[in-house]
């Protein structure tokens, strides 16, 4: 059994090692001026959706200096309707993050995400994509289900067209079992993306405008606890895109 459980671990580390190795690519061209206006909303929503996801793995708040540290994927998966500007031809967007969370004092939680990454397809930019997160336990009564808040500020930064952020609130419950932790929540998000670009391509002037879309999310998921000291997490949430996370974290509660 504990064999099994080894290799287990260690085909879904090759799998998030992989997709580490990956870059965000959707857009033959970065450049917004080569898509029409009235896409940006959608994108808009693509990318809040990949910034606000996968932000929890239990409600339980660590103790005192207890912490995850780990890697995360997200994964959305783009609609037919939706697939057209910097969407077009798109029928899924991964996103690999590093993530670390540390139990401090009343049962708060604080936690960061980060990854550098190269964004596009034919033209792509080096990015930042980064998060703060906040998370409170309501009710963390030992052998009963947990209750949570999450807050969580995502920003990404490095294309020259854009910039993008997210805000996104979340109540968690979840319930402990043994080797098993089972989880679900409900986000309300706020997605910005503030566009500006030069004249060229299929716009005669300067382009300047914010897009602002909220999308309610819901999520299950499980979280293994295959060998000690570690976790392996999977999740569904569903929103206006429906996406898939997978976690493997060394956790030290």
């Amino acid at each position: 059994m504990r064999e099994m459980k080894c290799k287990i671990f260690s085909l879904l580390s090759i799998v998030l090692i992989l997709l580490l190795c990956i870059n965000i690519s959707f857009a033959q061209k970065l450049d917004l001026n080569n898509y029409e206006s009235d896409t940006f909303s959608i994108f808009t929503k693509a990318l809040g959706t990949l910034l606000g996801n996968g932000l929890f793995h239990t409600a339980a708040v660590h103790s005192i200096s207890g912490f995850d540290i780990g890697v995360k994927s997200i994964m959305i998966f783009i609609p037919d309707k939706d697939r057209r500007g910097p969407l077009g031809g798109v029928k899924y967007i991964p996103l690999p993050l590093f993530q670390a969370d540390l139990g401090l004092h009343d049962n708060i939680e604080i936690g960061a995400r980060y990854i550098n990454i190269e964004f596009g397809d034919d033209v792509s930019k080096n990015v930042n994509i980064y998060t703060g997160i906040i998370k409170y336990g309501v009710f963390q009564t030992f052998g009963l289900p947990k209750i949570s808040l999450v807050g969580a500020y995502s920003r990404l930064s490095g294309v020259d067209d854009f910039k993008m952020s997210t805000l996104t609130f979340s109540g968690v419950v979840s319930e402990g079992l043994p080797l098993i932790t089972i989880y679900g929540g409900v986000s309300y998000n706020i997605y910005l993306m503030n566009a500006s670009f030069k004249k060229g391509g299929l716009y005669t002037t300067d382009f300047s405008s914010t897009f602002k879309e909220t999308d309610l999310r819901y999520t299950v998921g499980v979280s293994l606890g295959l060998i000690p000291f570690s976790k392996v997490n999977m999740e569904y949430s569903s929103g206006y895109f429906k996406s898939i996370t997978i976690g493997i974290l060394l956790s030290l509660r």
